[in-house]
């Protein structure tokens, strides 16, 4: 089965296929120092790995990938959209893994209106490869 994982530390779904890897080089990827006893590093590995400075971000990158190549812009969600869902979490007690801060609205410690300039920039991406235009030549 076609199975993908993409993070940004180590921890999430999909760094298990790089397990030895991950705690060797990340921060706490063998001892997180709590009284858990482990560390960040998942053993849970996937078929295909995207490794992204914020994995939000990669997640957004991988969709527009499959919407470009499907002509579907429907695959893709927009910064106003991306914004309604992180506050909605937010008001229900979930929190930033970067800061955590029950009041910050963003993503790994990225405030939103970034995040939303990051994810209306790919839209633009999509817009720009499926639009046309004259040269004038």
């Amino acid at each position: 089965k076609l199975t993908v994982g993409i993070g940004d530390g180590g921890n999430e779904i999909g760094f298990g296929k790089i397990h030895d890897k991950v705690r060797e080089i990340v921060l706490f990827g063998a001892d997180c120092g709590c009284p858990c006893g482990g560390g960040t590093a998942t053993t849970t590995a996937t078929k295909h790995l995207f490794s992204a400075a914020v994995s939000n971000f990669g997640a957004y990158g991988v969709a527009t990938a499959l919407a470009l190549g499907t002509n579907n812009r429907d695959l893709m969600v927009d910064g106003k959209t991306v914004k309604k869902l992180i506050k909605g979490v937010v008001a229900l007690g979930c929190l930033d893994g970067g800061t955590v801060d029950p009041n910050f609205i963003g993503d790994d410690g990225i405030p939103i209106d970034a995040v939303m300039r990051v994810v209306d920039q790919l839209g633009s991406i999509y817009a720009q490869w499926n639009g046309s235009f004259d040269r004038h030549f």
